[in-house]
């Protein structure tokens, strides 16, 4: 299943393996850098990220002081929320908030 993909690319998306949901996230800074990337439920870093905190079940990624890339919450066995996001690629910038994802390049609204 993939919830959030441009051009082509899933930037969030899951995997079932051997009745096992597995995450996928790829967030890249605005000149598509890869900043971090979870591939199937094992997370990878990158350096170039100002911060990745990952405390208890929260995940933080800030490419700066107050500036959130990413803040997500694993509510296990089943559930991942995010609380707020801040994804790029090919120019395409996307704002992820509890309750909805704005698409700010053509200011359209998911709720």
């Amino acid at each position: 299943m993939i919830p959030v993909s441009v051009d082509g690319r899933p930037l969030i998306y899951f995997v079932l393996s051997n009745g096992h949901i597995l995450l996928n996230v790829d967030v890249c800074d605005q000149r598509n850098r890869q900043m971090l990337l979870i591939h199937n439920n094992e997370l990878v870093y990158s350096t170039s990220p100002w911060d990745i905190e990952l405390v208890g079940r929260r995940l933080v990624v800030r490419e700066a002081l107050g500036r959130f890339l990413i803040d997500m919450v694993f509510e296990v066995p089943n559930k991942i929320v995010i609380e707020r996001g801040k994804l790029f690629f090919n120019g395409v910038q996307i704002l992820i908030r509890r309750n909805h994802i704005l698409i700010e390049n053509n200011e359209t609204t998911i709720r």
